[in-house]
């Protein structure tokens, strides 16, 4: 797991140097994908999740799906960050359909076999914000 952090820190590190030196980088930092989850009928397939009071999030590696589901109506939206540990991808996955949609979810596009890093955000019953340890799914 270290290797993958070293490995994205150094790929980082090179890609800065080469915007610096104005040269093209053999490895470009990805884009930040930002996505808004969907209503869609919970599926039987494994799943890692997470679950806190009402609130939910899971990574399921058949279909590529990020499911959240929000547990209060207080006009905030939980959130999953994820990162492709394997690849040059990360992003979020943002539930704002509310908690009468129950689950939703973003279909991603993961490569197979890739390790997906990913930590759930919510906002608790006093205002306050929180979040998972960090989880980790193979796709």
């Amino acid at each position: 797991m270290i290797r993958k952090h070293v490995r994205l820190a150094a790929l980082t590190a090179i890609a800065a140097l080469g915007l610096a030196l104005g040269a093209a980088s053999p490895a470009q930092a990805a884009d930040f994908e930002s996505d808004y989850s969907e209503p869609r009928a919970y599926s039987s397939h494994p799943k890692d999740c997470v679950s806190v009071d009402r609130y939910g999030a899971c990574v399921q590696p058949y279909g590529d799906l990020i499911w959240i589901k929000d547990g209060i109506k207080d006009g905030h939206s939980p959130v999953v960050y994820w990162w492709d540990l394997d690849g040059d991808r990360l992003g979020m996955c943002t539930d704002q359909q509310g908690v009468d949609a129950g689950w939703t979810a973003c279909n991603k596009n993961f490569p197979e076999g890739h390790e997906i890093e990913w930590r759930f955000h919510w906002r608790n019953f006093d205002g306050t914000w929180e979040r998972s340890a960090l989880q980790y799914t193979t796709v």
